[in-house]
This record gives C-alpha cells, sequence and structure tokens, in this order.
C-alpha cells in the first residue's frame, strides 16, 4: 500500500510533464514514475493473491469441515431412512393384515390411501381406488348420519362415530365407522382416516334383542293386564263378601253362626291377602311399582300398621306394639302406603312364626341433618328362628322358611320379596339377623325428607317427664314396648312381668316415701289380682291422685266394668298410640268435675251436634248390586243420605239436576264408565264442576289410580272397601263430623 502511495506522489509531480509533452520522449522522472507505478501494480497484485489464497485455504477447510458434518448427517439420515422404511413396512403390513377397513381421503373427498381389506370389501384394487373419489352405496335409511357429525372433526378429540349401511360385495353389511382428523403442524386438517369395522352379526342379535324384549314387554304387558282384569274381577265379589260378613257379624248371631261368619270373614281376608301379593308382584315384576311420595306422619303410619296386626296377634296370644326413639321426627316426606305395606309384611311375618311372646317395631334415627334422617325399623319378634343357611335365600321370590308338604304356615313366599323390592325402590337397604330358637330381627333402613310445611305440633317429647309410673304386664314383649314408650317420654318407670314382683315394687316404694303417678295394669291379670295392685298404689298415693289404667286387647274394652267401683277409670287398648298414652297420663280435672286434656285438646263432636245437622247426601255410581247393598248400608251407618246409580250416564244426570256433598264413582260401569263420567262433570258450569268425586273401584294398579287422576277425580278407594278408609275418606271431601266417646 505504501508503495502505491509514492507512485501516486510521482506521477501527480510528473503529471504536468506528461500532459505537456505527449510526442516528446518520457524524462527521467517520467520513467521512474511508471517504474514505480507497475512496481506498485505489481506489488499489489502479490498482495491480492496472496490474500486470496488465504481465503481459498480457509474457505477450503471450512468446507472440509462442512463435508464431514454433511457425510455425519447423510449417515445419520441414511438410518433414519432405513429406520422408517422398517416403520412403514410394518405399518403397512399391520394396516394390510387389519381386519378393519381402513381408507385415507382429503378434504375433497380424494382418496389417498386403502388397506387390502378395504379394496377387498368392494371389489376393486388399490389402483383403481386411490386418486379417486370413491364413496360406497350407503342405505337409504342410514344417508346423511356421517354428514350430520361431519362438524365434530374439527373440535378436540377430531374424531366422530356413526354406524352405516354400505353396499359391498356380500351385500348390505353394517360397518361401525371412526373417522380422525390428520393434523398438520398449523393445526389445519390434512386428511381424515376412515377405519370401519363390520359389526352386521352384533347388528342381527341387537335386532333379535330387541325384538325377544318387545315381545317380551307385550307378554309382561299382557300379562300385567290380565292379572288387572283378574284381580279387578276377584275384587268385586270380594268387596261383597267381605262387606257383608262383616255386617252380618254386627247383627244379633248365636255364638255358633258367629263362629260361621267369622270362619268366611277370616277366610276372605286370607284370600284377598294372596290377592294383593301376587298383584304387587306383578307390578314389580313389570316395572310398575310406583311411590306415591306426598307428607306423611311417621308415627301415625307406623302405629296404624301395628293396630292392623293386632286382631292377627291377639288370635296367637301375643303382643305386638312400636316403640319410637326420642329424636324420631314424625313429620316426614315420603310414601306412607308402602312404607306401611313393608311393615305389614314383616310384622304379618314375624307373627306367624311366634308362637309365644310378642312383635315390637322398633323404630330409630341413624343419621339426621336439616334436610333429612335416616330412619332404622326392626321388626323383632320371640319365634322361632331362622338357620343361617336359609337366610340368604329369604328374600327371592317364593321362598319360604317353611317349605315342603307337611308345613305349618301358609302364605304365598312373596312378602319378603316385595318388601325387599319396595326398600330398594325407596333407596334403602333391608336383611336379616335370626338365630334357630331365639327369634328374628328384620331390619330396613330408608332416607326421608323432613316435612317443612308441617303445621301440626310433634308431640312433646317431655310430655311424661318426671312421672313414676308402675307397669305390670304378663307379656314380656308387650311390657318392653310399653316401657320403652314410657321412658321415651320421661317417665321413671317400674315395670315388672308378674304381680308378685309388682306388689313388692309399691312395698319398696311405700318404705321410701315414694308414690306413684300412675298405674299400668294388665287387664287379663285375675281380677283379685288387679283389685289387689289398684288398692296397694292407692294407698302408697298419701292423698294425691293416683291413675289407675287396664290394659286390655282388642274388642276387650267392656272389661273396664267391674273395676270401676275400683279407681280404674282408664282404660288402654293394645297396641297403644304414643299421643293416647300421653293424654291419658296428662288429663287434668276442671272445677266443675270435667275432665280436660291439658296438652291434646280436641273439639269433641257430641251425637246430639251430628244428628242436628243434616247429613251429606252422597250419589254412588256402582252397577254391582251387591255392591249397591254394601255402601247404602255402610254409609247409612255413617248416617249418610245415599242414591244410586247403575252407569256413568244416569250419575252426569244426576249431578247436574240434584245437590250432591259427594260422588262415589266406579270405574268400570255400562254405557258410560266412570272417568268419561268425571270428565263430563268438571266440564259443568257453576258449582257442580268443583264436586268432590272419589272413584271406588276393584281396579287396584297404580296406573289406574293415575288415570282416575287424570279424569278429574279427588280420590281413590280400592275394594274391598274398609269402613274406616271410607269413613276418613269421606270427612276429608265433605262436612261429616266424627264422633269421638270418652270412656269413663
Amino acid at each position: 500500500m505504501a508503495c502505491i502511495g509514492i507512485a501516486v506522489i510521482v506521477l501527480l509531480y510528473n503529471i504536468d510533464e506528461i500532459r505537456g509533452a505527449p510526442t516528446k520522449a518520457l524524462g527521467p522522472k517520467s520513467v521512474t514514475a511508471a517504474a514505480i507505478l507497475i512496481a506498485a501494480v505489481l506489488a499489489i497484485m502479490v498482495y491480492d493473491t496472496r490474500r486470496k489464497f488465504t481465503r481459498l485455504n480457509n474457505q477450503a477447510e471450512r468446507v472440509a469441515e462442512m463435508a464431514d458434518r454433511l457425510t455425519v448427517a447423510m449417515e445419520a439420515l441414511n438410518d433414519a431412512n432405513a429406520d422408517l422404511r422398517q416403520s412403514e413396512e410394518r405399518y403397512r403390513g399391520l394396516v394390510e393384515t387389519q381386519d378393519a377397513l381402513i381408507v385415507r381421503r382429503t378434504e375433497e373427498g380424494r382418496l389417498t390411501f386403502v388397506n387390502s381389506a378395504f379394496c377387498d370389501q368392494f371389489a376393486m384394487t388399490a389402483l383403481e381406488l386411490e386418486g379417486s373419489h370413491f364413496t360406497p352405496d350407503v342405505h337409504p335409511e342410514d344417508s346423511g348420519v356421517a354428514e350430520q357429525l361431519l362438524p365434530g372433526l374439527g373440535v378436540p378429540p377430531y374424531n366422530i362415530r356413526y354406524d352405516q349401511r354400505v353396499l359391498t360385495r356380500e351385500g348390505w353389511r353394517w360397518i361401525a365407522w371412526v373417522d380422525y382428523a390428520i393434523r398438520d403442524d398449523r393445526e389445519q386438517t390434512r386428511e381424515i382416516q376412515s377405519i370401519g369395522r363390520d359389526v352386521t352379526a352384533r347388528k342381527l342379535a341387537e335386532e333379535q334383542l330387541k325384538s325377544a324384549r318387545d315381545e317380551a314387554e307385550a307378554a309382561n304387558r299382557a300379562k300385567s293386564s290380565f292379572l288387572a282384569t283378574v284381580s279387578h274381577e276377584i275384587r268385586t265379589p270380594m268387596n261383597g263378601i267381605l262387606g257383608m260378613t262383616r255386617l252380618l257379624l254386627e247383627t244379633e248371631l248365636t255364638e255358633q253362626q258367629y263362629g260361621y261368619a267369622g270362619a268366611v270373614r277370616d277366610s276372605g281376608e286370607a284370600l284377598l291377602a294372596i290377592i294383593n301379593d301376587i298383584l304387587d308382584y306383578s307390578k314389580i315384576e313389570a316395572g310398575k311399582l310406583a311411590l306415591q311420595e306426598r307428607p306423611f306422619n311417621l308415627v301415625n303410619t307406623v302405629e296404624q300398621a301395628c293396630e292392623l296386626l293386632a286382631a292377627r296377634a291377639v288370635e296367637r296370644d301375643i303382643a305386638i306394639g312400636a316403640t319410637f326413639a326420642a329424636n324420631v321426627p314424625e313429620f316426614l316426606y315420603g310414601d306412607a302406603g308402602r312404607l306401611r305395606q313393608v311393615i305389614l309384611n314383616l310384622g304379618g311375618n314375624a307373627i306367624k312364626f311366634t308362637d309365644q311372646g310378642g312383635v315390637m317395631v322398633a323404630v330409630s334415627v341413624t343419621f339426621e341433618s336439616e334436610a333429612g334422617v335416616v330412619v332404622l325399623f326392626e321388626v323383632t319378634d320371640s319365634g322361632i328362628g331362622i338357620e343361617e343357611d336359609v337366610q340368604d335365600s329369604l328374600f327371592e321370590e317364593f321362598s319360604q322358611v317353611d317349605s315342603g308338604s307337611t308345613r305349618r304356615y301358609g302364605g304365598t313366599g312373596l312378602g319378603l320379596a316385595i318388601s325387599q323390592r319396595i326398600v330398594q325402590r325407596m333407596k334403602g337397604q333391608i336383611g336379616v339377623e335370626s338365630t334357630k330358637g331365639g327369634g328374628s330381627v328384620f331390619w330396613f333402613m330408608i332416607d326421608l325428607a323432613i316435612d317443612s310445611t308441617a303445621t301440626d305440633p310433634p308431640l312433646d317429647g317431655n310430655a311424661l317427664r318426671g312421672q313414676r309410673i308402675l307397669l305390670c304386664d304378663r307379656n314380656k314383649v308387650s311390657c318392653e314396648i310399653i316401657a320403652r314408650s314410657l321412658s321415651a317420654l320421661g317417665a321413671i318407670v317400674s315395670a315388672h312381668n308378674d304381680s308378685d314382683q309388682a306388689l313388692h315394687a309399691v312395698a319398696e316404694a311405700e318404705a321410701a316415701g315414694k308414690a306413684f303417678d300412675a298405674a299400668l295394669i294388665d287387664g287379663v291379670l285375675p281380677q283379685q289380682t288387679i283389685t289387689s295392685l289398684g288398692e296397694a298404689v292407692q294407698k302408697i298415693s298419701a292423698g294425691q291422685e293416683c291413675r289407675l289404667v287396664l290394659l286390655l286387647q282388642v274388642d276387650q274394652h267392656l272389661r273396664l266394668e267391674p273395676y270401676r267401683q275400683n279407681g280404674f277409670e282408664y282404660y288402654l287398648v293394645r297396641p297403644i298410640r304414643r299421643r293416647t298414652l300421653v293424654q291419658i297420663l296428662t288429663e287434668v280435672r276442671t272445677d266443675d268435675g270435667e275432665w280436660l286434656d291439658s296438652r291434646l285438646s280436641q273439639a269433641i263432636v257430641t251425637p246430639a251436634e251430628v244428628e242436628a245437622k243434616a247429613p251429606p247426601r252422597i250419589l254412588l255410581a256402582e252397577d254391582n248390586r251387591i255392591n249397591q247393598m254394601l255402601a247404602e248400608a255402610i254409609l247409612g251407618k255413617l248416617g249418610l243420605e245415599t242414591e244410586c246409580v247403575e252407569n256413568g250416564r244416569l250419575a252426569v244426570e244426576a249431578v247436574q239436576r240434584g245437590d250432591y256433598s259427594l260422588v262415589l264413582m266406579d270405574v268400570n260401569m255400562p254405557q258410560m264408565d266412570g272417568l268419561q263420567a268425571t270428565r263430563e262433570i268438571r266440564a259443568m258450569d257453576g258449582n257442580k264442576a268443583s264436586i268432590p268425586i272419589i272413584a271406588m273401584t276393584a281396579s287396584a294398579m297404580d296406573e289406574d289410580r293415575q288415570r282416575c287422576a287424570a279424569a278429574g277425580m279427588n280420590d281413590y278407594i280400592s275394594k274391598p272397601i274398609e269402613v274406616d278408609e271410607l269413613e276418613r275418606m269421606i270427612g276429608q271431601w265433605t262436612d261429616v263430623p266424627t264422633v269421638e266417646t270418652k270412656a269413663s
């Protein structure tokens, strides 16, 4: 670079000489400058050549390094390609050996891949299919199925599933397709892969199963219809048999006649129980066991069930009753009827297998919250017990503890199975604990909601707090039931099964200076024993009032009369209701000598007030003459005026021209049935359209009740008619008063 600079300076210095003497020979200066310039150019060329050579060497080294790296990369790529070819071969081999149909297509429908199974199914080659827009023929009934689901490929998980019939070389076949969206790095759908499996055999099996199910359901409906018809046809004459027998038993009969009539009644009730079991079982089998959930009183429901079982218990000379833990709520929400049915089934079984002692229904709470409670029901008996190897099959249909031709106990073997189904329908549990010869405990638990709408005050759980009560009951089970009830209400109980023990307890109380507030004494004890106990208890009362109460069985209230002069002014009929127990033991006397219930006061209608009030008129629509006679007799005993018509058409005409408080409407009648008659009455003008109508029918299926309600009926009572139930229902829908009498 320095040479170049010198050459340039020399050249500039002699520029004038050069410029001014173009034709002359150059002087020494010019030659020198030219030489320097040439030398500089040569130097520059040498320098540039060396620099380029150095650069070329560096580049050559870098190229060599890149070549080495490229060689390594090429080797890795070759290995990867080999692995990829192997993987592709494995994948293709796997795909080609699959029975499934596999096909890939672009979004435009052009096929990019098909496996051999797909080719075989449609009798085409891969060359014919790949690149084409082939689609198989779809059955007309299945067309559009895939198109409707297509938007699903655009959202996670980017696949859709559907079944369709396509035309193959084997004819129409059911193919279950799964379509997958194959997406690229930009989350765009590149291709759609479809995998199909031939499910024709499964579809045919499903069709056969559906056909068999439809046939079974049709047969089940036919069976249910047959059972409902048979039930209706049996219940209609049973209503006459049982109803007329009850009326007959209320007339003056000789002892022999009374026995015969009682046998007819008992046989009819046994037959009715079998019919009810079969009908309930048919409902369960048909899946028509519906719950009618509404507010109810738990204590009343259990006590009513025990009262219904009391007559059977008395016949076997055993006790039955219910006890309630202190924290058991009264007002709950559920199906009281089904709950009562389970208790009746379990209690009836317990009575059947118990020869001495009794049956106790204990109710307690195992879990409680603000919204509801889990209630435990335990039906304990002192009967024959059950062997352990039999217990597992007890809840199976037609299973019986006592089977064979020599069995002592009757029954259909359906009661426990029905109870289990009902409890399961209530989302509860049921079980049994028993030992041979040691009695049994059948239990069930159900979850019930608290009735937050209840307005009636619950029974005071401390109503008897502090009262000292002597209890003498020869039956150990009955004694335990009553003692538990008294203790749960806060009383201090001295309970005894033997009269001598009771007298000894009285003597101990006298020695301790502690009197009894009341004495509950078994009315089955000898008269002298009852009198002695009563006198002993009153003797230590030291002038304070001591209430003497006689404990009686059903239909034994006339036994009170001989003891009244000895201070027995009260009696309790077992099984005892809690409210009645509290009422008897907490009544106080007013200044004028009348009895006043200070805790459970209620309006008592006297017979004179009933007679002064005009009886409601009842319209009875019933086509069976015997049932007409029976209903007229029952309603007459209730002090009601009845008018009968034979069909629904006459019932409609009667309502149009007359003034009735209530209509009792049969459902199945000639010319016009009760449902249509109800609809026409509801379509009338004015107040007549709102007249209470109660279905009174031998049809006892749940759907019958629903049909009646849908037609506009207010309530429903099934035949055979229970007088108490009919009276309750009439009282609910009319102004019929209830006459109550006091044992005093």
